[in-house]
């Protein structure tokens, strides 16, 4: 008699809930995955990033069960904790889930303590350390650029005298561009020390001159579903600087990149044993030759709102899908439209909030078919970390080619106005 395995009807996750979702970022994957009815969430939160949670989205999250990590706890004393905690209210975990990059080795950790199917311990170590992860690409016999960890201002110096400067300098754990800078040349070295010799592990990578591509895949059974392609009108480390922060899913104009983007996420996908998934990653393409340089990848839901810009070039439910892929799933994949559609982030300046246009006004500017601002007047906006997900709200803006979409995109970030005061006005 031929046996087979079935999907409960019901799944109860264990759901790593460290990605603060603000006012002005509302995380469409949790909100998807909170609305689904065939999914019981177990939220794991750690109390030192819980502050960072909006009232909305507490609110929002009031009636799951939640667990706290405290502050500096073990995977083996939260693990026991929590396996107790999971006893006492007769809870049983049957998938995992973390979209957190900071917290992966610890919550795979966690999943695997409590018998959970999670990625392999090296794999977890190779998505989250820069130079593992690039060792690792290098093994699947792709390319990525040279590197080096680095402990002084000479390590540096030495590098770049071997592969040229400008040079990237960034965390070897690092994510979303924070901490991360281009070295220009030697005499600016010293300008970094406190980076370099801050005790966190550091690298240096020789800077790539070809244009940066946010590259998006669907992982189901070790497979790779489908791979969708952003493209940015500035490079991140730009957009720390002020640059227009924007991502545009480019659609069938991938194929103009003359680039096999199947079979090299496939292998990316293969050497680093992940059977389940989205898989972000960065890349460097130059057109003309082909030629793709591999940067970085994780395993999670990528920042901005890359993720919704390929569900509505495609027209399918992105979110959707992607949750049904942590379950075990096979979504379907049917795509009703195909355009070009980005997600432009608007500016962002601490202090006081005098004055913002209105979203009224941004949804009637061409091209514009949703926008959100989640800030108000008199609000005050904390300073924040250079970094290139920093944003007041988000305008998605629709076009026949990528062209088209950026060119309404300069409009809009022109267009949009927001002034702010030291002082609380009257």
């Amino acid at each position: 008699m031929e046996s087979f395995c079935t999907i409960p009807s019901k799944r109860t996750m264990l759901f790593i809930d460290d990605r603060p979702c603000g006012q002005t970022r509302p995380c469409s994957f949790n909100y998807k995955l909170f609305q689904r009815s065939d999914i019981n969430p177990i939220l794991i939160r750690f109390r030192d990033t819980f502050s960072q949670f909006s009232n909305q989205y507490i609110s929002l999250t009031k009636n799951f069960e939640s667990f706290h990590i405290l502050p500096e706890e073990s995977v083996e004393s939260g693990g026991q904790r929590l396996k107790n905690w999971l006893n006492e209210r007769s809870l049983t975990p049957d998938c995992f889930c973390c979209m957190s990059e900071p917290q992966q080795e610890f919550g795979n950790a966690l999943g695997r303590y409590l018998g959970l199917e999670v990625l392999p311990s090296d794999s977890v170590h190779a998505l989250r350390h820069k130079p593992t992860m690039k060792e690792w690409f290098l093994s699947a016999g792709l390319q990525t650029a040279s590197f080096r960890t680095v402990k002084t201002a000479s390590d540096v110096d030495s590098f770049a005298n071997e592969h040229k400067y400008p040079v990237i300098l960034k965390p070897t754990m690092g994510w979303g561009t924070l901490r991360t800078v281009k070295i220009e040349k030697r005499d600016l070295i010293s300008d970094y020390l406190h980076l370099i010799e801050s005790g966190e592990e550091m690298m240096v990578e020789s800077f790539n001159p070809d244009e940066e591509f946010e590259v998006c895949a669907l992982i189901h059974d070790a497979k790779v579903l489908d791979v969708f392609v952003s493209k940015m009108p500035a490079p991140p480390l730009e957009i720390t600087k002020g640059s227009i922060s924007a991502n545009i899913s480019i659609g069938a104009f991938k194929e103009e990149l003359n680039v096999d983007f199947t079979d090299i996420t496939q292998r990316i996908v293969n050497r680093f044993g992940i059977k389940r998934g989205y898989l972000h990653m960065e890349w460097f393409i130059n057109p003309f030759a082909g030629n793709a340089i591999i940067g970085e990848c994780a395993l999670r839901y990528p920042g901005c709102e890359i993720a919704k810009n390929h569900g509505l070039a495609n027209g399918f439910d992105m979110a959707n899908s992607t949750v049904d892929l942590y379950i075990g799933r096979k979504p379907n994949l049917e795509y009703k439209v195909s355009r070009c559609v980005g997600d432009l982030l608007l500016p962002y300046k601490s202090g006081y909030v005098q004055y913002h246009t209105p979203v009224e006004q941004l949804l009637r500017m061409e091209g514009v078919i949703e926008a959100y601002i989640g800030i108000e007047i008199g609000q005050k906006l904390p300073p924040l970390a250079s970094s290139s997900f920093n944003c007041s709200g988000w305008v998605f803006v629709e076009g026949e080619t990528p062209h088209e979409v950026e060119r309404r995109m300069q409009r809009i970030h022109k267009f949009f106005r927001i002034e702010t005061t030291s002082e609380k006005g009257e």
